[in-house]
């Protein structure tokens, strides 16, 4: 019988593999990219909403979309989006309730808060966070003649110059926000949409978002203010991959960086998936004998090409159900 070469028999099952994983990821709608784009740490953004409720006059704001979808059910109608806001910041907005009103109250003072709640407005906690930079102010208004309402607070001067030709005092700013275009907001809402339902590297993400046509600047400005940590990603990924292919450790841990994730960050993903590589092996084994004859050495050398370990490759041959 002619010898097989192994190199290109491995080579071409690599290829037959990677075939595989990029179809899965295409069907998936996800565009196969490889950008280069520079590693930038998180900052991490929310889109702040905006609500108005027709029949008291309060203008509620918040960060929650379960929260803003509810209050639209009850009937309040929604503003959009009013700000942007940072995940986190050295200063919180402290979020109040006024029961006997039914008004909110939002401060990023703590004495303010403090001296409401001996009033007797009830704390609801950090509703967001004021951008430390101090990008875009968020005006404050007052109307000494409304029970509910009382405050609002706009991005607009326009808005704000209105509302105090009207009577509303002017009480200069209540917080900040980050400074976004419409483009960075849409390529953040985007970014947040795909980490919803598959796992991304950070390059990988820019990469994704520039696919869709968004600039290189708006898709890292996004991507750097989406909040993900990518250590988290690189674990969903590995997990992914496993759920439906074999893997050795080291040939996980490659795929991951092919998807762009640091080595630290796929060793990190890779550890954490908790895998049993023997498992692994055995699985790795069956899947090349559902398509191709292999003798029980030549599977090994296989097995070991895909970078198990001898014991390992050993373990998967004789563990994959094969008579020889």
């Amino acid at each position: 019988m002619k010898k097989v070469d192994m190199n290109k028999l491995s080579e071409k099952i690599r290829k037959y593999c990677a075939i595989g994983i990029t179809t899965a990821m295409l069907s998936a709608g996800i565009a196969v990219t490889t950008p280069s784009t520079a590693f930038a740490a998180s900052q991490g953004a929310q889109e702040m909403y905006r609500l108005y409720n027709p029949n008291s006059g309060e203008h509620f704001y918040t960060a929650s979309e379960k929260e803003r979808d509810n209050l639209d059910y009850q009937g309040w109608r929604y503003e959009g989006i009013g700000w942007i806001a940072p995940i986190k910041s050295n200063t919180p907005v402290y979020r109040l309730y006024n029961a006997n009103a039914g008004d909110h109250h939002y401060t990023m003072n703590a004495g303010e808060r403090d001296s409401l709640v001996r009033s007797g407005w009830r704390y609801e906690g950090i509703g967001w966070y004021s951008d430390d930079s101090k990008s875009v102010p968020l005006y404050r208004q007052y109307n000494p003649h409304a029970r509910a309402g009382a405050h609002n607070y706009t991005t607009s001067a326009s808005e704000r110059d209105s509302l105090i030709r009207s009577g509303w005092r002017n009480e200069s700013v209540g917080w900040y926000g980050l400074r976004a275009t419409t483009s960075q907001i849409n390529a953040l809402k985007k970014a947040k949409s795909y980490l919803s339902f598959s796992a991304f590297s950070y390059k990988e993400l820019i990469g994704q978002l520039e696919y869709n046509k968004f600039s290189t600047a708006d898709a890292t400005w996004a991507v750097d203010r989406c909040g993900a940590n990518w250590n988290e990603q690189a674990v969903k990924k590995a997990k992914s991959y496993l759920s439906f292919s074999a893997f050795s450790y080291n040939e996980l841990v490659e795929q991951l960086e092919y998807n762009k994730f640091t080595h630290e960050q796929a060793v990190y993903g890779v550890n954490q998936t908790k895998t049993n590589w023997n498992e692994q092996a055995v699985k790795k084994a069956q899947s090349y004998l559902k398509y191709m004859s292999f003798s029980r050495d030549e599977l090994i050398e296989q097995l070991e090409y895909n970078q198990f370990t001898h014991e390992q490759a050993v373990y998967g041959v004789d563990h994959s159900g094969a008579n020889w």
